[in-house]
């Protein structure tokens, strides 16, 4: 899949993105699960850093959304995906967005403005 293009892209990625938890007591922060994909525009854009973009609960199981996984933000093998963090830190992943966004495309997409992998930002 090709990157994006300028002044969007290039975009750089590593695995820097994590979810934390603040003990309301003590305002401690404690790692929940971390070395998770993330990828920041090209400084012509003002470097905007994507990682997770939102988290739910569905009773006392965390899910989340990935935004700045896939080939277009500069990590190849990797998806933007919700996925549900299993209580020994690792993931599980329910649904590949990266994959759904590129079989579903619109017929017509702005080159200036297209993610190939989309840039999911929140859940419901």
């Amino acid at each position: 899949m090709p990157q994006v293009v300028p002044p969007v892209g290039p975009y750089t990625g590593d695995f820097n993105a994590r979810i934390s938890k603040i003990n309301v007591a003590t305002g401690a922060r404690t790692t929940v699960v971390d070395h998770l994909p993330s990828s920041q525009t090209s400084a012509a854009l003002g470097s905007l850093v994507s990682g997770v973009a939102d988290v739910a609960f569905i009773g006392d199981t965390l899910y989340a959304v990935l935004a700045g996984a896939g080939c277009s933000h500069g990590l190849a093998g990797t998806a933007n995906i919700v996925f549900r963090v299993n209580s020994n830190g690792s993931i599980t992943p329910i649904a590949d967005l990266s994959a759904f966004y590129k079989n579903h495309r619109v017929a017509h997409p702005e080159p200036d403005d297209f993610e190939p992998d989309g840039t999911w930002y929140s859940m419901l």
